[in-house]
């Protein structure tokens, strides 16, 4: 009979950092000092990109986050004339390790993160007539039917350990409280030609309007451990954790979308406790 294989050292180091991991959560204890809902210092800074028409940068410990807008005219979507776009891009090729042909996995991480973060700002698919988020409180429309505003978000990650999600959420919404608008009149509007409508306007170069971001969501991460749960896991906490959930949380502690990372279940009475612990959080954070 063959012996039985031994394990990898590899495996065998993983199973002991997990079961540390695991049992600084059940005592309340984490590696960097932290309790288990204890948040890093957050840092925002607005306007760090002169040539943005709206930018912020977030540090959440040790990661950190770029985000400046841009604006285009563009055509709305047909079953909403009068509701802004919102395209988001996000760069994360800074803040990995370059091995071999990897920036196709590059591209995906950002295209994934890019379009969670995306779905703050967009109610349903494509097809509903559902107003965005920033239409709620704010007119984007330039010519009803038209042409509205596209808003351009692009994000560099310049440093991931670990929130990763909810450092881009803050950025992108620091970015928004950021963003000036030029305040214009419209003076004429032609026939839609092949490439839409052509709009003459009188544009005062000093006058701008800023965006009500009440609406606005930002996300807040926790880790489960059994009946423990965790905010602004580091890195290291992410690769340990078996169940993450991102809630994206409006002002006034709202939950607009939870997204689950991980095959762990989590009872009924845990999830209960997360989801108002994620709610008391996501407050917090839409004042900063």
């Amino acid at each position: 009979q063959q012996p039985a294989p031994r394990p990898s050292w590899v495996s065998v180091m993983m199973a002991s950092a997990l079961e540390y991991f695991e049992s600084g959560a059940r005592e309340n204890v984490r590696e960097d000092g932290r309790e288990n809902c204890m948040f890093r210092t957050v840092v925002v800074e607005r306007g760090v990109v002169e040539s943005a028409a709206g930018s912020a940068q977030v540090q959440v410990g040790d990661t950190k986050v770029l985000c400046g807008i841009s604006l285009e005219m563009c055509n709305p979507v047909e079953n909403k004339p009068k509701s802004g776009l919102v395209e988001v891009s996000v760069d994360v090729s800074m803040a990995r390790s370059i091995a071999g042909s990897s920036w196709k996995e590059y591209d995906k991480d950002g295209e994934e993160l890019a379009n969670q973060i995306k779905r703050l700002y967009v109610n349903g698919d494509e097809s509903s007539s559902e107003p965005g988020t920033l239409d709620r409180d704010n007119d984007l429309s330039i010519a009803e039917g038209q042409s509205v505003w596209l808003l351009h978000m692009d994000c560099v990650v310049v440093n991931d350990d670990g929130s990763l999600l909810d450092a881009l959420s803050m950025a992108c919404r620091a970015s928004l409280l950021d963003l000036r608008i030029p305040k214009f009149e419209v003076l004429e509007t032609s026939e839609v030609g092949p490439s839409g409508p052509d709009i003459t306007i009188d544009e005062d170069p000093n006058s701008f309007w800023t965006l009500d971001c009440s609406a606005v969501p930002v996300i807040v991460s926790i880790g489960i451990v059994e009946r423990n749960w965790l905010f602004d896991m580091s890195k290291r906490e992410e690769t340990l954790c078996r169940n993450v959930l991102s809630f994206g949380v409006a002002s006034g502690g709202v939950i607009k979308q939870v997204k689950s990372m991980g095959s762990a279940n989590v009872s009924y009475k845990v999830m209960n406790n997360v989801i108002e612990a994620a709610s008391l959080a996501g407050k917090k954070r839409n004042v900063l």
